[in-house]
């Protein structure tokens, strides 16, 4: 489950994507543009890693303005023997602050470093994946063995290849989703959406 999470981390938080060739693209590589030139302000992702009959949700919303952000996050996790008197799946929710280049949990303790697992690079680069096709605005790709980690920014451990779909609205990234089936027998998906609009952020004070 901690693999999802840093998954996660990487739709919602990083953006290094790398467009193939020089000069003005065209075709798969324009969809690898737009994501590169996009600059979100509102991030969010949805996700469920279903295993035995058992759903685990996931909500993560990132907001951001200028050069500060706030990150809020739900997730279902499994619950431990101690916690399983009341049921098998644990809640987890809060919300990370960045400001003025500092990191707080609780808007009181600010530190200049963040999870490791925040800063992972998500690496959107046509050689690296197996196949894929162009349907108007959406590039559908598929990439697998060690080129997993290096797209993904983790080892997700699939079992398999993994689905990518990269959709732009014909200028900026609006919606990357990412679906795979892991060795142990889960399926996870993960769709996060980007917007544009302006965002007023409130931290604690």
């Amino acid at each position: 489950m901690k693999k999802i999470i840093c998954l996660l981390l990487t739709l919602v938080c990083t953006f290094a994507f790398f467009a193939c060739g020089e000069g003005e693209a065209t075709g798969e590589a324009a969809i690898i543009n737009m994501a590169n030139s996009a600059a979100p302000t509102k991030i969010t992702t949805i996700a469920s890693y279903v295993i035995d009959d058992e759903v685990y949700n996931g909500e993560y919303v990132m907001l951001v303005n200028g050069n500060d952000s706030i990150f809020n996050f739900k997730y279902d996790r499994r619950a431990s023997v101690a916690e399983m008197a009341d049921s098998s799946k644990v809640k987890e929710v809060g919300t990370v602050y960045y400001k003025n280049g500092l990191y707080s949990y609780d808007g009181a303790e600010w530190n200049s470093e963040a999870a490791s697992a925040i800063k992972i690079d998500f690496n959107l680069d046509l050689a690296l994946f197996d196949t894929y096709t162009l349907n108007g605005n959406t590039l559908d790709a598929t990439v697998s063995g060690e080129n997993v980690a290096k797209v993904l920014g983790s080892d997700v451990a699939a079992d398999g290849a993994v689905e990518i779909s990269i959709v732009t609205n014909g200028i900026y990234l609006s919606l990357i989703e990412v679906s795979y089936k892991t060795a142990t027998g889960a399926t996870v998906t993960v769709d996060t959406s980007y917007t544009y609009d302006a965002q007023e952020l409130v931290f604690p004070e």
